[in-house]
């Protein structure tokens, strides 16, 4: 074991990308982004919201769930977009493999599946179109989500006691399609 790096505060949230390479922390006033290995250049930034959850996509690009809202960091630990229309606070997240989209889930029980392109347009992160919401994924907070590897099929945990698989190809109805 080695340590990596440190927070003054007690850490709340962190992901390691895929290849090992880059590791996302926060602590109750701090998100930090950077390298996996100790010693390695890092950026801090302060907050002033609590940070629910962290999660790493294909392109090293990182999602943070920040507030009500989803904050976007590029490969460079740039912020490059901030994902709004959460009306209770957002606590988890979660990359679609294979497609650049992510979803994520509120304290209201409700998933949206932003869709975020991985093509660069005059240097930032863009959405494509409008973000699909659902009615109501769960009764209580989401908690925990997490696609299949394919992207097809995304397991969804909740307050509420349930866990729910939902089936995303085209021709289901799928979770964002029609609501709940």
């Amino acid at each position: 074991t080695s340590e990596v790096r440190r927070h003054q505060r007690g850490v709340t949230a962190l992901a390691l990308s895929a290849g090992d390479s880059s590791l996302a922390s926060a602590s109750e006033d701090e998100l930090a982004l950077g390298g996996a290995e100790a010693g390695v250049r890092e950026k801090r930034y302060a907050v002033d919201r609590p940070i629910a959850a962290l999660a790493f996509g294909s392109r090293m690009q990182c999602a943070v769930a920040i507030g009500k809202d989803v904050e976007v960091y590029d490969e460079h630990g740039e912020l490059s977009h901030r994902l709004s229309g959460h009306i209770d606070r957002v606590t988890c997240v979660a990359w679609r493999p294979l497609t650049g989209e992510l979803v994520s889930g509120d304290a209201g029980g409700r998933l949206c599946l932003w869709p975020i392109e991985a093509r660069r347009r005059r240097g930032s992160l863009h959405t494509a179109r409008e973000p699909r919401w659902s009615d109501k994924a769960h009764q209580a907070a989401v908690t925990a989500l997490r696609f299949n590897r394919d992207g097809k099929r995304l397991a969804t945990g909740g307050d509420d006691w349930l866990l729910r698989l939902w089936d995303l190809t085209p021709q289901s109805r799928g979770a964002f399609e029609h609501g709940l």
